[in-house]
């Protein structure tokens, strides 16, 4: 019996591990702006590792304990993180993508930096404050403040990694690449001219947050049902055979409420549909 309960204690914990991959990789891997190829399959466990073996430099404990424990505050740290996360992308998540792509400051490879150093700042401080608190408890320590300080020390060297690896794989991303997916015949100024409504396709137009915005995701038909959805700027616009071919109405990232709306989820964004010129 106890055999059996300590088996279904590991299969629980595997499926918990499991579950909690794409969550705690995009709380630790500075949301959303870092590009790491397969990040979602290795990132979470080399920052367990990593911490986990910081923690045992710092603290006592064999290494199998202090791994548990990494897992757990991970685990923790990422429902806090994701938390945060749909709680605020709906209200700065596309004004800082507008500005990483039109913005007016150096390049778009400086940008992307920027907004991943302030996402690695802020995660890291959540991480911290998180996970220091619950290794307190779980750790019964008295000697709080050596905990802090090695929580603040892991996270530190997890994240500076995962800046290297944002700045190492970030390098390919040059703005020749960048420009190469920009059609630069379109753009917010002339994309209302050249939409052209279809019965068959209710959603094709361009759509702003606002209707005075100069910036906003054209809406167009692809066949079988579905829609590209491109970005577009005063710059120039997504190229459309670059575009995924998607489902609008059943699907769950996005909710119809009107004709001429259409709320985006799970941010709340919404999108209205400005007038065509036919």
């Amino acid at each position: 019996m106890a055999m059996t309960i300590t088996r279904a204690r590991k299969f629980y914990w595997a499926g918990v591990l499991l579950a909690s991959i794409p969550l705690t990789v995009r709380a630790n891997a500075i949301i959303p702006y870092m590009v790491v190829p397969w990040g979602q399959v290795f990132l979470l466990p080399l920052v367990i590792l990593i911490e986990a073996f910081v923690l045992q430099r710092l603290l006592s404990g064999s290494f199998r304990s202090n791994l548990f424990q990494s897992f757990v505050a991970n685990f923790a740290s990422t429902i806090l993180g994701a938390v945060l996360y749909l709680t605020t992308q709906g209200i700065i998540g596309e004004r800082l993508f507008h500005w990483w792509f039109k913005g007016g400051f150096s390049s778009e490879a400086i940008r992307s930096a920027c907004i991943a150093l302030l996402f690695a700042i802020l995660l890291w401080l959540t991480s911290w404050l998180s996970e220091a608190a619950l290794l307190t408890r779980l750790r019964k320590s008295n000697t709080s403040g050596k905990v802090w300080f090695a929580c603040a020390i892991a996270n530190l060297v997890t994240y500076v990694l995962l800046l290297a690896l944002a700045v190492w794989f970030g390098r390919e991303r040059s703005d020749d690449r960048v420009l190469a997916r920009i059609d630069k015949t379109r753009n917010s100024q002339n994309i209302e001219s050249l939409l052209r409504p279809n019965p068959e396709f209710p959603l094709v137009g361009f759509w702003r947050s606002q209707c005075t915005d100069d910036f906003g995701s054209a809406i167009e038909a692809a066949g079988d049902g579905k829609y590209t959805i491109a970005f577009c700027g005063p710059g120039g616009c997504d190229r459309v055979e670059s575009l995924q071919h998607i489902g609008i109405v059943d699907n769950p990232s996005y909710r119809i409420v009107d004709q001429d709306t259409i709320e985006k989820l799970p941010s709340g964004g919404t999108l209205h549909r400005c007038k065509i010129i036919k």
